[in-house]
């Protein structure tokens, strides 16, 4: 029996573990999942919620004693780094596993720290990021390809979503970035709210809409309060701000909406009508997004109101392309194959 170790931080890592944990990881192992930030809203089995200290880590290591350990990446935090500075010191193996295509050097190296450990492997999701990832020389870990078994996974889910019908009141989830907080605005133009503000003025009067708020992880759900009060005076829409699970949200709307998300991207998966927002921006913050038919891209804002009403017309259909979704076939296999190759743990 191996014991073995589980980091994430963000919620996005925390979903790509869960499915390592079940799926990859058999039962007889001893596996223990340690999370903190917006990664402690995933339930799971054997969790432990912990704060992002050095000495916190260090002691799970030394009452643990792992022989493997699988961590998520952050872009936001160094909780996961703190896991591979501790396993390299200690000769453990470790895995990152990454469930996106961008920000990945972010996702390693953090500016202004002394945290400069990278684990053994690191895990992409396709073969072109692997050979971008090996052409830059910041990677010192070994690059594999292990898919996106979180995706995976909401592949699976989408052969048993039914479609939302159009009915009297219509669902439109808005997922939100901290595009301001990351002081992106003059990059991109517009900030998240400028984008929601826009976006309210467009829809078509045709039937009766509630309009609802997915904040980010690192937003602060005061600042959308406030400007749910300031929008809420100049339309009719029944605005919400929620803090339920993105995943029953996307279910539930007929369309989702937003920046660059992956939430978009899991929502093209489950063939929901999907609008992605990019006024005037010339930078593509999302590159996978153009391999994503059913992803539609708005970057003039004379083309939302057309778009919109093709999207809300209940006759619209959407499905993800095949060669996209082969992305993520097979990754609980690919990660199990590399544990059991590299490690010969499981």
């Amino acid at each position: 029996m191996s014991r073995i170790l589980l980091a994430a931080h963000d919620r996005g890592g925390a979903n790509l573990l869960l499915q390592v944990f079940y799926k990859v990881i058999d039962k007889q192992h001893d596996v223990r999942f340690y999370k903190a930030g917006p990664a402690s809203n995933v339930e799971s089995k054997n969790s432990f919620d912990i704060t992002e200290k050095k000495e916190i880590v260090d002691k799970i290591f030394n009452d643990f004693h792992p022989n493997l350990v699988i961590t998520g990446t952050s872009k936001y935090s160094n909780f996961e780094k703190l896991f591979w500075r501790r396993a390299g010191e200690l000769d453990i193996p470790s895995i990152a596993l990454v469930d996106a295509w961008i920000n990945i050097k972010d996702r390693l190296i953090k500016k202004n720290t002394k945290i400069l450990s990278q684990p053994t492997i690191l895990g992409v999701i396709d073969s072109s990021t692997k050979n971008q990832v090996e052409k830059e020389s910041w990677c010192k870990s070994k690059v594999l390809v292990t898919g996106q078994p979180h995706l995976e996974s909401i592949m699976e889910l989408s052969k048993k979503n039914s479609r939302k019908e159009k009915n009297n009141t219509c669902e439109i989830l808005y997922v939100s970035e901290p595009i301001k907080e990351q002081g992106l605005t003059s990059d991109f133009r517009f900030d998240q709210y400028d984008i929601l503000d826009i976006l309210l003025k467009n829809i078509p009067n045709d039937r009766d809409y509630k309009i609802i708020i997915k904040p980010h992880p690192n937003e602060l759900k005061l600042n959308w309060e406030k400007h749910k009060d300031l929008i809420s005076n100049k339309n009719n829409f029944n605005i919400v701000i929620s803090d339920q699970d993105i995943d029953n949200l996307i279910l539930n709307a007929n369309l989702i909406a937003g920046f660059a998300s992956m939430s978009l991207i899991e929502a093209a998966i489950l063939e929901k009508s999907v609008l992605s927002i990019q006024f005037g921006n010339n930078i593509n913050p999302n590159p996978i997004f153009k391999k994503i038919s059913n992803i539609k891209l708005v970057k003039d804002t004379k083309m939302l109101a057309p778009m919109l009403k093709i999207l809300l017309d209940n006759s619209y259909r959407c499905s993800v392309d095949k060669e996209f979704m082969n992305y993520f076939t097979d990754s609980n296999k690919k990660i199990f194959d590399i544990i059991a190759n590299e490690f010969d743990i499981l």
